[in-house]
């Protein structure tokens, strides 16, 4: 007799009969595949059993998912970055995002931001002076430059801007005079004069004074100077030498008056003389009068020489290339102020040069 294990059930449901499949040999093997078969309605209702587990576990694994998903977006808001005012705070943003801080080095080891606080050192930022422009890092015991190239700027440690650099070279080659400046537009100082001709020509001389007679020194302004020289000139007046034919003069027949000329000058209080007299006639005997003049202009002050002639000069007296011997002429101040020779004999034609001689105070 054969056992169960060569006899099989097949179907296309297993709650359902099919066929027999195997070697059936007698009725035993028959009862037996028999009674291991369960009734139809045992069958349906583990079906239904199963078919209730299978959907249980379909919305318990449709609720943990759901679970999932929600402790996932709980997750991502716990990690998400607020706003304040419209923009993410620095301190939920990565730390690479905010790497660069900007304030001001107060020294090796403090460093400010630009509300003056204090900021604590880290080794993977970069400070950069607002000031300088310069960039540092913190090397673990104090703030060191990461580079000193130049920065933009108008200090002696920064860079000009390349156009105002330009500007500048271009401005300093070029020739002339480009802005149009004049001298009478620059600031003058007392070691800085700038004067152009015509300006110096049209000076006004505002507020000057000729009172004053001392004599210039280089201290003195040219206003002052000339102010000074004008009252020199104020005070002195310059000498007039006066022809002795205005003055009533009388010659005598021993003059040859064409041909001689006598002048005379008031200077500092005296009188002056000088000029020259040609013989018309031969003269000997002392005492010969040769000119009288009356004039009061020019008249001498007797009261210093009463009665006394003044000698004037003592002449050779030339006649032709021969010198003959020494004579002298004179005036008289007894009021007659006569011109007059010593006496010895002069020939005719012969001339007394008379050079520039005091002959005495003036009267008035």
């Amino acid at each position: 007799m054969k056992t169960a294990a060569h006899i099989s059930l097949s179907g296309d449901r297993p709650n359902r009969w099919g066929y027999l499949s195997g070697n059936i040999q007698d009725q035993v093997d028959l009862v037996q595949l028999l009674s291991s078969k369960a009734s139809n309605d045992d069958i349906d209702e583990l079906n239904q059993a199963l078919d209730n587990i299978l959907d249980s576990l379909e919305n318990l694994s449709d609720e943990i998912g759901s679970k999932a998903s929600a402790a996932s977006v709980i997750q991502a808001l716990s990690t998400k970055a607020d706003l304040v005012n419209g923009v993410v705070p620095a301190s939920q943003l990565p730390a690479f995002v905010d790497d660069v801080l900007n304030g001001k080095l107060i020294c090796d080891v403090i460093f400010e931001d630009e509300n003056e606080n204090i900021y604590s050192p880290e080794s993977g930022k970069i400070y950069i002076d607002v000031d300088t422009n310069k960039s540092y890092r913190w090397s673990g015991i104090k703030y060191v430059v990461i580079s000193d190239s130049l920065a933009l700027g108008e200090t002696a440690s920064t860079a000009g801007r390349g156009d105002y650099v330009k500007a500048a070279h271009d401005h300093a080659l070029s020739q002339g005079n480009p802005h149009n400046v004049t001298t009478s537009e620059i600031t003058e100082t007392n070691n800085v004069r700038f004067f152009k001709e015509n300006l110096v020509r049209a000076t006004v001389l505002t507020g000057i004074v000729f009172t004053n007679k001392n004599k210039a020194t280089a201290a003195d302004s040219i206003e002052t100077a000339i102010g000074k020289i004008q009252g020199q000139l104020d005070d002195f007046s310059v000498p007039i030498w006066v022809n002795v034919t205005t003055l009533g003069v009388v010659f005598s027949s021993y003059v040859n008056q064409s041909e001689s000329k006598i002048e005379l000058q008031k200077r500092n209080g005296n009188i002056y003389m000088r000029g020259y007299i040609r013989l018309a006639q031969q003269a000997s005997g002392s005492g010969i009068e040769y000119l009288r003049y009356t004039s009061q202009d020019y008249a001498l002050d007797t009261s210093y020489a009463i009665n006394i002639g003044y000698t004037m000069a003592i002449f050779n007296i030339c006649s032709g290339s021969t010198l003959n011997n020494a004579t002298t002429i004179s005036s008289d101040n007894i009021g007659t102020h006569l011109i007059k020779s010593s006496g010895i004999v002069v020939a005719s034609g012969t001339v007394w040069h008379i050079p520039e001689v005091c002959i005495g105070k003036a009267k008035t």
